[in-house]
């Protein structure tokens, strides 16, 4: 068994929860806790555990929703989930970075995030 994931211990000992404020209108993209721990940055090749303390990097996986979206709404424009379904739809993270997301997969746009990580977004 895994310890506590990396990004979610370093996320709220951060100051970033005080700036996701309504909670609705921001989702984390958490990456898995397996894929932290056993993977390297392509670049720098530090390990992704030591990457996920730093402010940016967990800035960059908080989407904002700008209005939120209402409980009990099926979708953001008010129409079912089948009419949005397929149709890709672009996101601001928190740091201004901007990715993407199309059905059940978040895309990085222009190097935003490295999603060689596996990632789990909850909409």
């Amino acid at each position: 068994m895994y310890p506590l994931n990396p990004f979610l211990r370093a996320f709220f000992r951060s100051t970033l929860p005080s700036q996701c404020l309504p909670v609705n209108h921001h989702i984390l993209l958490v990456p898995t806790t397996e894929s932290l721990l056993q993977g390297r940055d392509r670049e720098t090749t530090a390990p992704y555990a030591d990457l996920a303390a730093s402010e940016e990097f967990l800035s960059s996986h908080v989407i904002r929703i700008p209005g939120g979206i209402p409980p009990g709404t099926t979708s953001k424009d008010g129409g079912n989930i089948r009419e949005s379904k397929g149709k890709a739809k672009q996101y601001n993270t928190l740091n201004g970075r901007t990715v993407v997301v199309k059905d059940t997969y978040v895309y990085s746009n222009k190097g935003s995030l490295d999603l060689s990580l596996p990632v789990r977004p909850r909409i």
